[in-house]
């Protein structure tokens, strides 16, 4: 009987029908109290590895890459967008579905539910932080810290729905803070008038 939250065992074989026929059979295959668990709470299974393997090794090496970072764009931000509605632990296929991917694909760019997560929030921290650099260049300095504080404050909102898995006490989650800082901070730091007290606004982690 298949490991509650794991694909099961006959995917090591390799899946022939298709990444979402894997992914099907796979949800359709967990124990009865499993079945509301996604697949991806679980290791994916050394034969999913393989299986891409084999079917990208058959792509041009360029086509790969240009498939692989506009597949990894789209499922950042249907992660997002799904998390906000639905919470961290969400439905692989939801999100797959979202994004117009199969839900192979979101397991092999991220095999664990942690990998998202985290690159879901690297990708937003960077968004705040490049947003700065556009703000300052189309503004006078206090218009472009007033647009740059209101988009920090959108940030710290949506992150409020991450809370309970940045303190699971998953390691994927421990240099998150430190990323933030060094992101942000100078981000603020850009846009911030000499006379205003050096005092941080990044400091909501």
């Amino acid at each position: 009987m298949p490991v509650s939250g794991q694909l099961h065992d006959s995917c090591d074989d390799g899946f022939p029908a298709g990444e979402e026929a894997c992914a099907n059979s796979c949800r359709t295959n967990l124990s009865p109290n499993a079945r509301g668990i996604s697949p991806w709470s679980g290791p994916w299974t050394a034969g999913h590895a393989a299986s891409f393997a084999r079917r990208d090794g058959a792509q041009p090496t360029r086509q790969r890459g240009i498939d692989a970072q506009g597949n990894v764009a789209s499922l950042l931000e249907a992660a997002k967008t799904v998390f906000a509605a639905s919470g961290v632990n969400a439905p692989a296929k939801e999100i797959a579905d979202l994004a117009g991917v199969g839900v192979g694909t979101l397991y092999r760019h991220f095999p664990q539910r942690s990998d998202l997560v985290k690159a879901v929030l690297q990708h937003e921290i960077d968004a705040c932080a490049d947003a700065a650099t556009a703000l300052g260049a189309a503004h006078e300095p206090g218009v472009a810290l007033a647009k740059w504080l209101r988009r920090y404050t959108e940030f710290l909102a949506a992150k409020k729905g991450f809370a309970a898995a940045l303190h699971s006490g998953d390691p994927a989650f421990d240099a998150l803070p430190g990323y933030f800082y060094q992101r942000l901070e100078p981000a603020l730091g850009s846009l911030r008038p000499p006379e205003l007290v050096a005092t941080s606004a990044v400091a909501a982690w």
